[in-house]
């Protein structure tokens, strides 16, 4: 539980006089004064109180009020029924002319598939109505309703056969691909970006929406949103706000360090590092772009101050979350989101600007003196890339088709699975991928292609004496995952034939990738001509420039952020090392297929994926669980084998279950399956290499044949077999006790030391807390953690714990492993995995308490309380609450009553916590209870409160409620002694209270922090 002191109050706290030293020195003999000497110690006192707080002192209120902000923020999000960002949609919609940025607020923000179970308390909640599980597909209700709905108001029929498309250029090629006949299609533009595709052949019209999918043809689901409201009125100038101050924050100084500078802290081999470093740049580009502006209209404008207080409280908040890469990811995410809201309220960026910053990637100093600089054209996603520059060079080669790029060896390029063409045999076209995104064995691709590949390939072509200046070799290059060098040596090594006019290279990329910097999913593409000046060269990019021009997707609001994004795109690139450094971390530790830990399927070394399937799954896999048996009561699954396949234990359910790659946290997708077999892909992000090891350790045991039996004997086993090696090398010292957790304590210490005593005493508590997620090899504490989650995630799948008694044969191993972890103070394991351990020993205690023997619940009472103290303050109990009827109540202490309600007030607002308590009321069995959490409430009125949202909009005064309350409860304990005049003087009373006493329903913070 996070304490409400704060570092400083805390150590002026301990400063306070001892009230018995006190006493002491009155009950000595009194000494008179030297005058000259109490003088100087006044003075000395006063300079005393004058000097502001240690640089100590500071750093740690600076990490605990920042932690503790973002606990309060998920409390209530999580408290609420709809997510956090529509809170935040509503707080921006109060503001004159920003009802389109709040209502698109959310939009970029990627669909995230994590179980609910594991996101729960640890990440606020996104979400928008046009979310979809892949971006460029968003047919998934949303998006086609707004569409839909916006064609009927406009006359549409509900039975026609419609598509809807951003561009009536994108809707002709639709048409043209789904062979429609052209008399047989009509156009109507509904809005700007958005126009109905009207199929008179239904047959035509269905063909036509896999075409809207494969060529990204969708509107922008920012404009789609816009559709819905009204025009956007203009965002007035507010002579009450000033952004100076914000941005003098944001730029720091040396007493004051930017909130960029303390991300710029994080060591570089710390799993969030790349990250960090990406979040430090966006910021100082935007402080960078409002400089060179310098308008007054940005230092009123009161979207773009509300934006900044956002983006600043989540850029302070983001070193504070290095322990979990999903709160780290999701705060990042969320940073981003402010910073569209930026962006919008100003709209910088052009197309000129696009160009700039997006035609860097073609690397213009490295060609021939006589080839212009080139530009890439912004398209409406990668695939759209792709197909436009193959349409452009086949139109202005004059051929029948494309041939695949192919080495001497005769290695062919792998293709994207969507990208539906046929290829031919020496075709003046050739397509090549620099590299895949699905890596295979031989029979599909030549594992290990990239850029060497590529160049081997183009040189096989460029050996034909048919190619000429007049008749060039167009090369289109899928460049979506690319890694720095790789194109600057392609470049190089066909300086000549591109100065020469021989060779034309179409550079095509998808900027929903890595180029988005695993924050977002701004759906878009870009295709770049690299050309010498002659005539083909110049009929190509007419074309392109053309469709760029009827497109005009940079009119979107969500091309702001794009824009923004690629002006750091340099981060692009360690972003996707440390992904693929991460697979092959475990791939090399873990399914390596010798000592006992099963091979993956594929994997390239420059690529951030491990393929899996199932195809030799001789055995199903079994796990089976005797928890609650004895009592009587069965679960699903208990005492009975669960089987499952090996794909299986890689826990989906812990993995957000994604379409795309590219993310800040790992994503699970399937490939495809057939009657024998499925096939899955692991895409990993930026976590640490702690989290790794907990993720995947066991998985990589158990999908062995070996493992196919597996239950919490195994478990326990394979804890001890994990300790008693490492002990084999660090043995515990004489005299030390031997459970599991001094065990577990030891050698995690010994294994990693940490830092030196001298840089433990200059640290800072914020370096320290770094520490934790440094790289290094697999640490036991971590192995014997993954095999206590995988088995904490396969129990909380299984049972409903509060329901049911635990005290079946399995409850003493399960006990073993989590409380000999838990008691060594888990160092060194993740966040997320301490708060999901944590919480399955907290609902087994809940459960004993529930259905212990009444002499026994007390006892069982202070260990769940106990497990409460240890989790942060986010509310998990709050569930629980309504399951506590007033007899257990009753038969706990009078301090352990004042923590429980405590733990149940704490994460809530004044408002739920009136709704919790009036749910209470509603229970006959609580009423002492919600005696105590009524006093326990009125006791904290006076006492001021962390705000955690972004806007503080204080609460009305409660006190008259709480006196309610009190009534209403006094009235249900003591039916026969309440009147009417009672309540008329109680309320009267309490209203002139309301009027005079200051209320703190939530703090009004000026820096706008979460």
């Amino acid at each position: 539980m996070v304490s409400r002191l704060s570092g400083l109050d805390l150590a002026r706290h301990t400063q306070q006089p001892d009230p018995l030293a006190a006493e002491a020195a009155a009950a000595r003999p009194a000494r008179e004064a030297d005058p000259a000497t109490l003088e100087a110690l006044e003075q000395r006192l006063a300079q005393l109180r004058q000097q502001p707080p240690s640089p100590l002192a500071r750093s740690i209120e600076q990490h605990f009020r920042q932690h503790q902000r973002f606990n309060e923020s998920l409390s209530q999000d999580w408290m609420h029924e709809s997510p956090f960002v529509d809170s935040r949609r509503q707080q921006l919609k109060a503001i004159a002319g920003a009802e389109h940025i709040a209502a698109q607020y959310g939009s970029t923000l990627a669909k995230d598939q994590t179980r609910d179970s594991v996101k729960s308390w640890r990440a606020l909640r996104g979400g928008h109505q046009t979310d979809s599980f892949y971006t460029r597909a968003n047919d998934e209700g949303g998006m086609h309703l707004l569409c839909s709905n916006l064609y009927r108001r406009q006359g549409g029929r509900g039975r026609d056969s419609v598509s809807f498309v951003s561009s009536e250029a994108m809707g002709r090629r639709v048409a043209s691909y789904a062979q429609a006949k052209p008399d047989e299609v009509h156009y109507r533009t509904l809005a700007p970006g958005i126009v109905a595709v009207i199929f008179d052949d239904m047959m035509a019209g269905n063909r036509a929406d896999h075409q809207v999918d494969m060529l990204g043809a969708r509107p922008s689901p920012n404009m789609v949103t816009s559709s819905s409201l009204r025009p956007p009125r203009p965002i007035v100038p507010d002579s009450g706000i000033d952004n100076a101050p914000l941005l003098t924050h944001l730029r720091g100084n040396a007493a004051e360090p930017s909130p960029s500078a303390r991300l710029r802290d994080m060591p570089k081999d710390h799993g969030h590092a790349a990250m960090a470093e990406t979040a430090a740049q966006l910021l100082d580009q935007l402080v960078s772009v409002l400089d060179k502006r310098n308008e007054l209209h940005d230092r009123r404008n009161p979207v773009l101050n509300e934006g900044l207080k956002g983006l600043t409280a989540l850029a302070e908040q983001l070193p504070t979350q290095h322990q979990d890469t999903l709160q780290f990811t999701n705060t990042f995410q969320l940073l981003c989101e402010e910073l569209q809201v930026c962006l919008a309220a100003i709209r910088p960026y052009s197309s000129d600007d696009f160009h700039t910053h997006a035609s860097k990637a073609l690397h213009p100093e490295l060609l021939p003196p006589n080839v212009k600089p080139p530009v890439m054209h912004l398209t409406s996603s990668g695939m759209a890339a792709l197909t436009s520059a193959l349409d452009v060079a086949v139109e202005a080669e004059h051929s029948d088709g494309v041939e695949l790029a192919r080495t001497a060896d005769g290695d062919k390029s792998p293709v994207y699975f969507e990208l539906s063409i046929g290829f031919e045999e020496q075709s003046p076209s050739l397509f090549g991928t620099l590299n895949i995104s699905q890596p295979g064995d031989a029979t599909r691709h030549k594992p290990g292609w990239g850029v060497n590949e590529v160049i081997n390939a183009i040189d096989q072509r460029l050996k034909d004496d048919g190619i000429t200046s007049e008749k060039p070799l167009v090369v289109t290059l899928d460049a979506t995952i690319e890694h720095q060098g790789d194109l600057p040596a392609l470049l190089r090594h066909c300086h000549d034939d591109i100065g020469s006019g021989r060779l034309k290279l179409l550079i095509c990329k998808s900027y929903q990738k890595f180029s988005n910097l695993c924050a977002a999913k701004v759906m878009a593409g870009g295709v770049g001509l690299i050309t010498a000046p002659d005539e083909i060269g110049q009929k190509m990019e007419a074309m392109l420039s053309r469709a760029e021009e009827e497109l005009n997707w940079m009119r979107n609001p969500e091309s702001q952020l794009l824009t923004h994004m690629l002006s750091c795109r340099e981060q692009e690139f360690a972003l996707l090392e440390r992904a693929v450094s991460n697979a092959n971390f475990v791939r090399e530790h873990f399914f390596t297929g010798e000592n006992g830990h099963q091979p993956c399927r594929s994997h390239d070394p420059h690529l951030p994926f491990l393929t899996f399937n199932n195809e030799n799954d001789a055995s199903k896999h079994s796990f089976t669980l005797n928890l609650s048996s004895a009592s009587g009561h069965r679960q699903r699954g208990d005492a009975q084998p669960l089987y499952r396949d090996t794909l299986q234990h890689l826990s989906p359910g812990l993995i957000g279950e994604r379409g795309s790659f590219g993310f800040g946290h790992m994503t699970y997708g399937f490939l495809g399956s057939d009657e024998d077999h499925e096939e899955v892909r692991l895409s990993f992000g930026q976590e640490t290499q702690n989290e790794l090891t907990e993720l995947f350790y066991l998985p990589s045991r158990l999908m062995t044949p070996e493992g196919s039996e597996w239950n919490c004997d195994e478990a326990l086993k394979e804890v001890n077999r994990l300790v008693d090696g490492a002990l084999n090398s660090s043995p515990l010292p004489a005299r030390s006790p031997a459970d599991l957790a001094a065990k577990l304590n030891h050698i995690a210490r010994q294994e990693n030391p940490g830092l030196s005593a001298t840089e433990h005493r200059q640290a800072t508590p914020e370096q320290l807390h770094l520490q934790r997620g440094r790289d290094n090899a697999p640490q036991t504490i971590n192995k014997v953690a993954s095999v206590v989650l995988h088995l904490t995630d396969r129990i909380q799948g299984l049972l409903s714990l509060q329901h049911t008694p635990c005290q079946g044969p399995d409850r003493q191993k399960i006990d073993t492993l989590l409380g000999g972890l838990i008691r060594s103070g888990m160092p060194g394991v993740s966040q997320g995995t301490r708060q999901r351990i944590l919480r399955l020993q907290s609902e087994l205690h809940f459960s004993d308490m529930l259905h212990s023997e009444p002499a026994s619940q007390p006892e069982h009472a202070r260990a769940w309380l106990d497990d409460l103290d240890r989790m942060p303050s986010l509310g998990s109990s709050l569930a629980l609450a309504p399951l506590i009827p007033d007899s257990l109540f009753t038969r706990l202490s009078p301090q352990d009553q004042e923590r429980l309600c405590k733990h149940l007030l704490a994460p809530l607002s004044d408002s739920q916590r009136i709704t919790m308590l009036e749910q209470s009321l509603a229970l006959n069995n609580q009423l002492a209870m919600t005696t105590q959490l009524l006093a326990t409430m009125e006791q904290q009125l006076g006492q001021p409160r962390v705000n955690p949202q972004v806007i503080s909009s204080r609460e009305p005064p409660i006190g008259l409620q709480v006196r309610m309350l009190q009534q209403t409860l006094n009235m249900r304990l003591n039916p026969t002694s309440w009147s009417d005049s009672a309540t008329e003087n109680e309320l009267s009373e309490e209203s002139d209270l309301s009027d005079g006493r200051p209320h703190h329903a939530q703090d009004s913070d000026s820096d706008g922090s979460y």
